[in-house]
């Protein structure tokens, strides 16, 4: 027996020289010695480090040669006979290898049947596919809006064939519907008015209005019940000194409706004087809107310039209060805002609602307006932008706030309950 053939590995460390063996020699090589020592450097110094180890050579595979059966040893057990019937009797497997060839037989024929039904199986052509002579389409319930839906896009309706037959390439016609033929209460909800409010809307026209009319349009009685629920006090009084302050978020249009104020009462000959309670910088946009007409422009945007204001403005029959901006959650804006208006004593304080301004802003404003400066009327602007009118209405009716007018490109329009309930439902 020849000794085993050993290769020698080094490496910086164990685990380097372990990875070469296996890299090269495999799993079955095995570590016989190792040994740490120090290559290179000059006389012992500056050497590295290394490590050794002796690994011994598997050895190699032996292949047995598979040992061939004699010729006469091997039986065909699917012929159609069995081939020991004509055999030597030496070469006779004897009775009990007949019996297993016997019994084998039903499974050989059975395996030949199927055998043959794959290969025709296979020499058979597929046949054609059957392709349709239109594309299939698909067709989903059209879902119900919810009364809460204020995306702005209406249902539509399917327009059913005039045939009961399956045309060659059916085809569904999408009509739009019109707003006059939409259910009252989503119409009223698709305009921002509030569910709840909608809902008692739509009941006290359908108990009390169209019990005693049923032919009338239930959409004309709708409107009719909602601008019954509509508030509205105009700006009141021609000779009565009158004190009118316009407060809301920025951007709803404070400075032009002060400024359409003035033109309206210089018109109707009354002394008017405007108090800006902006920066000298903001307050200089009034005095451009009200250049030309007769108007005492005062500016306090200070506590210490109020008194300077009231001696300014005490001959005015009409005092037009501009406002700055003040965000529905700013307390201290708020606060501010309410103590430079108090020594000015507003007969009015009327609270713009822009069309921009979405339901929850709405009810934001309106509850830190009463509160803060028992604000009496709003006042709406900017209405083709947004949702509209509709939430300021909204909130204006379950806050029993009236409406006091609506603003529109160049004037003011004293509020009228009828026109602002066309306005929801056209």
């Amino acid at each position: 027996m020849s000794a085993l053939e050993t290769r020698t590995f080094r490496a910086e460390n164990l685990e380097e020289a372990l990875a070469a063996v296996r890299d090269q020699l495999g799993p079955d090589a095995i570590v016989v010695r190792q040994r740490e020592g120090i290559v290179g450097g000059i006389g012992g110094f500056f050497g590295k480090r290394c490590v050794e180890v002796d690994v011994e050579l598997p050895p190699p595979a032996t292949h047995v040669k598979p040992v061939a059966m004699p010729a006469r040893a091997v039986t065909n057990a699917y012929t159609n006979g069995p081939a020991f019937l004509d055999a030597e009797p030496e070469d006779d497997p004897g009775d009990l290898f007949r019996s297993l060839l016997d019994e084998s037989s039903v499974f050989a024929s059975t395996l030949a049947d199927a055998l043959d039904r794959e290969a025709q199986a296979q020499e058979e052509p597929e046949p054609p596919s059957f392709e349709p002579p239109f594309e299939p389409m698909l067709f989903r319930p059209e879902p119900e809006p919810s009364p809460l839906d204020t995306s702005g896009a209406w249902p539509q309706t399917v327009t059913p064939t005039d045939t009961p037959e399956l045309a060659p390439e059916p085809s569904v016609e999408l009509v739009p519907v019109a707003e006059a033929e939409l259910s009252p209460l989503l119409a009223l909800t698709h305009a921002g008015i509030e569910p709840r409010l909608a809902e008692s809307i739509v009941a006290e026209a359908d108990q009390q209005i169209r019990v005693f009319d049923p032919d009338a349009p239930f959409l004309d009685q709708v409107r009719e019940v909602l601008a019954s629920r509509i508030q509205t006090r105009r700006f009141t009084g021609r000779t009565k000194r009158r004190v009118i302050a316009l407060v809301g978020a920025a951007g709803s249009g404070k400075t032009t409706a002060a400024a359409k104020l003035c033109h309206a009462h210089v018109a109707m000959g009354r002394r008017v004087a405007a108090v800006s309670l902006h920066g000298t910088r903001e307050a200089m946009e009034l005095g451009r809107r009200t250049e030309g007409i007769d108007v005492e422009l005062v500016t306090a945007d200070h506590v210490g310039l109020i008194d300077f204001a009231l001696a300014k403005v005490k001959r005015a029959d009409v005092v037009i209060v501009d406002t700055p901006g003040v965000a529905s959650r700013d307390e201290d804006g708020w606060s501010r805002l309410a103590m430079l208006l108090r020594p000015l004593e507003p007969s009015e304080t009327h609270l713009l609602l822009p069309g921009w301004l979405y339901p929850a802003g709405v009810d934001d404003f309106i509850g830190v307006g009463v509160e803060k400066l028992g604000v009496d009327r709003v006042l709406l602007t900017h209405l083709g932008e947004g949702p509209g009118a509709g939430p300021a209405i909204s909130g204006a009716i379950r806050s029993n706030i009236p409406v006091s007018a609506t603003a529109t490109a160049d004037r003011l329009v004293p509020a009228d309950a009828t026109r602002l309930a066309r306005m929801i439902l056209p």
